[in-house]
């Protein structure tokens, strides 16, 4: 699926296929308008919380906020 820029209509991926160049630029991919900064603030979290590092979990989870919290859960931050 995709979704047009400013109307927010969508439209298949064969229908954007079809589409001339010019046009497909105005639309994007249904998963790239979606933050998954969601997921990863809360793999961050679950990552932090169980290595008790919040590097590591901002590293691998993808958002060191999440990571911070996740390490600040067990009450010792950055050690």
């Amino acid at each position: 699926m995709y979704i047009h820029k400013s109307s927010g209509a969508r439209i298949s991926q064969a229908t954007y296929n079809g589409l001339s160049y010019s046009d497909k630029l105005n639309f994007i991919p249904e998963s790239s308008n979606r933050s998954s900064s969601n997921g990863d603030f809360l793999t961050s979290t679950i990552i932090g919380a169980a290595t008790g590092s919040a590097l590591l979990g901002g590293l691998l989870g993808g958002d060191i906020l999440g990571g911070i919290l996740g390490d600040s859960l067990d009450g010792d931050l950055w050690d």
